[in-house]
């Protein structure tokens, strides 16, 4: 939390005339969604739904529906601490501190790094959690989170300082608490008491067009609206317009319209053996181990976590250009494993990696599957039987 206010900092020694940041020359690496690399200077953009950067031969406008990621690879962090009541969950793909200034039951009005007041409709929120204790209860609001119901909001709150977990309906958020109906009953919380609010999923809800993360690892999402030297204009969370200074942001991931990603689909058969009779199954966006995916010290939000002998199937609902992927030993078990990756596109070999092991680094995979309508991605066993054999395909997404 602190490092995120560190960098947020930023902005106002901008603000104040930082010439030192203003002068300086800010080095990106740009990922498209096939897997290529352009590295180059930020450059500014006043064109929505654009990104700049100047290569050594040229200038490049980027659409960010073709891209994936764009990475700061220096960033600027001056010294500064604030400590904020809630952590805040949105629909669009945010997650940012704040405080809650007051509400009613369609709105609640936030004070941020980012802004001073935000006014966010209650339909766009996914979750608040209270920070009294955030080490206690993370995993618990996590747990939530990944079961949202799409018909009742869920209030967690404290009991005999136990966390007891209530279902019904939201029916209005204040600056010190709010009022639940559980059971046609109206209950009134307070911040001292509430660890945290999950609001029913909403219908067809979609990720934001871009998420900046911050260096701690909080996101602030939205439609790029243009770009300076030193900003990026967002349309945010209910329509809010957001400026955020570069040098607070470390990298910047994009949802593109083109891409689909693996593990958002349900595999059509999934097969797995192991030598010793283990059973590892499948993890989406998640390694083997249940553990966040990890390739060379690098995080990935997305991809298939696997163990030799693995085999995922997927029967595609429609014509796609590609399939891309970082392929390669988990770091959990690096500098352990030894594996072949293969796709098969209708029965008929389109890739094979030859032998990866943990002391090799990632690779990227580019597979044409012009007229293909069925893959199947499968890691085998090389030497040393299957230990250590925990496989990644980091990022596997279709490309329309």
């Amino acid at each position: 939390m602190t490092r995120f206010i560190e960098l947020i900092a930023a902005t106002l020694l901008i603000g104040a005339g930082n010439t030192l940041w203003a002068d300086a020359v800010v080095q990106v690496e740009a990922t498209r969604i096939d897997g290529s690399v352009l590295q180059g200077e930020w450059l500014p953009v006043d064109e929505p739904g654009k990104i700049g950067l100047r290569t050594k031969d040229r200038r490049e406008i980027l659409s960010a529906d073709d891209l994936i990621s764009l990475r700061f690879i220096d960033a600027f962090a001056p010294t500064h601490s604030e400590e904020w009541s809630v952590t805040v969950w949105c629909n669009n793909g945010s997650i940012f501190p704040a405080d809650i200034i007051d509400g009613d039951e369609t709105t609640v009005r936030l004070k941020t790094p980012f802004a001073e007041q935000v006014i966010v409709a209650l339909k766009d929120l996914a979750a608040i959690q209270w920070n009294r204790h955030p080490a206690r209860f993370g995993k618990l609001m996590q747990e939530h989170l990944a079961a949202r119901s799409e018909s009742k909001d869920t209030l967690i709150a404290l009991r005999d300082n136990k966390p007891r977990s209530l279902e019904g309906a939201i029916e209005a958020i204040s600056g010190d608490g709010g009022s639940f109906n559980f059971r046609n009953r109206v209950l009134h919380f307070t911040s001292r008491n509430a660890v945290g609010l999950v609001l029913a999923a909403v219908a067809g809800a979609k990720p934001a067009p871009a998420v900046c993360v911050i260096d701690d690892g909080y996101r602030v999402a939205g439609h790029v609206l243009s770009t300076s030297s030193d900003s990026i204009s967002l349309r945010g969370v209910s329509d809010v317009t957001i400026s955020l200074s570069v040098p607070t942001i470390r990298e910047i991931q994009f949802n593109s319209t083109r891409v689909v990603y693996l593990s958002d689909l349900k595999p059509s058969d999934e097969q797995q053996r192991s030598v010793f009779d283990i059973h590892w199954p499948v993890r989406f966006d998640r390694a083997v181990s249940n553990r966040p995916l990890a390739l060379n010290g690098r995080a990935y939000a997305k991809g298939l976590g696997v163990h030799a002998h693995s085999e995922v199937t997927y029967q595609l609902g429609q014509a796609y250009r590609s399939l891309a992927a970082t392929i390669g030993i988990d770091d959990f078990t690096r500098p352990a494993g030894h594996v072949i990756f293969q796709v098969f596109g209708d029965n008929r070999e389109l890739f094979n990696s030859g032998p990866i092991t943990g002391r090799d680094d990632p690779r990227d995979l580019l597979v044409d599957l012009a007229g293909v309508r069925v893959i199947r991605l499968v890691v085998q066993q090389a030497e040393q039987l299957d230990i250590g054999d925990h496989a990644d395909w980091a990022n596997a997404r279709l490309i329309k």
